[in-house]
This record gives structure tokens, sequence and C-alpha cells, in this order.
């Protein structure tokens, strides 16, 4: 019981301890990863930016394409995350458009490197790659996941999975 509460957390009212340890249903979804009060929690405990000034600055983008999607632009700063942009590419607009957005982010925060979700990002690498900026990384979040050893079986199907546990991980630790 120690070892379930500890990987919930500390939290007897996490979904996982409460189904498996005090035989009570779930608060949110069966299918759900991260749970609403994990993000208002940590949103609460948020930390002064100036606290973390000397930490790298990770630009990030998640490009969509025409249609329902939107491109999602963000930076991370040590435990800081916050969202800059969230768009969707109109008529007569291409990747050039995000590309230069980025480049403008890039620039403001003095990013020290730039992360893009490989899906619809290829076209961003390569403008980037065009102008000389070695900085800048797809990342395919359906690609192998980082926690598996050689020869070893991965505790989560691909990055994607990783992702999202890891990051419910990280909003439990506040």
């Amino acid at each position: 019981i120690a070892v379930w509460l500890r990987a919930c957390g500390g939290n007897e009212d996490h979904d996982d301890f409460r189904v498996r340890v005090r035989g009570l249903p779930r608060k949110s979804s069966k299918d759900s990863i991260i749970s609403l009060t994990s993000v208002q929690n940590a949103l609460n405990s948020r930390m002064d930016i100036g606290s973390i000034k000397m930490l790298p600055v990770i630009l990030t983008c998640d490009p969509a394409w025409k249609g329902g999607d939107e491109t999602v632009i963000a930076y991370r700063q040590g435990p800081y995350i916050k969202i800059l942009e969230k768009y969707k590419l109109t008529d007569g607009q291409t990747h050039q458009y995000t590309f230069v957005k980025m480049c403008q982010w890039e620039k403001k925060l003095r990013a020290d490197q730039i992360f893009i979700d490989q899906a619809e990002g290829t076209a961003l690498y390569t403008l980037a790659q065009n102008m000389g900026k070695s900085n800048w990384q797809l990342i395919s979040f359906a690609g192998s996941p980082t926690d598996k050893a050689d020869g070893q079986n991965s505790q989560y199907g691909n990055l994607r999975a990783q992702m999202y546990y890891e990051c419910n991980d990280w909003l439990q630790k506040g």
C-alpha cells in the first residue's frame, strides 16, 4: 500500500489509489491520464519566472495543417511552461507563417533549443536547416520511448504515451 501511495504522489484520493486500495470508483474518466485536479494544483503552485532565469529556454511547436487542429507554440524554462500562441492556419497561410512566428519567439526569448512535433513539423525543420539553425530538432511522438534500455522492454508504447504519463508525474510533484 505504501508503494502505491508513493506512486500516487502521497494522494489517497488519486484515482489509482482509490480503485486499488480504497475500493472506490475513479473520479475521472477511466481513459484519462491527467486529472483536472492535478492541473489545477500545479497551476496554483506555479513558481516565479524570476527564480529560474539561469535555466535554458526551450521553445516548442506542435504545428497543425488546415482543418480542426490548432498550431500551439509554447516555451519551457525549468518547471515553468507557458503557451505563447494557439492559432489555426487560414487560406493562403502555410508553414512559412509558423516558421516566421517561431523565429520571432526564438529571438525574443533567446531560446536555447527548439523542439518541433515531427508530424507536421518537417517543413519548419527544413526551413530552419536552410537558414543554418542547428538548435531546431524534430521529435517523433509516435517513435520509441526514451525509457527503453537496449534489449529491454519499455514501460511505454511510444514517446507520446511516455510524455503523458511523465507529465502527470510532473504535475503530481507540483
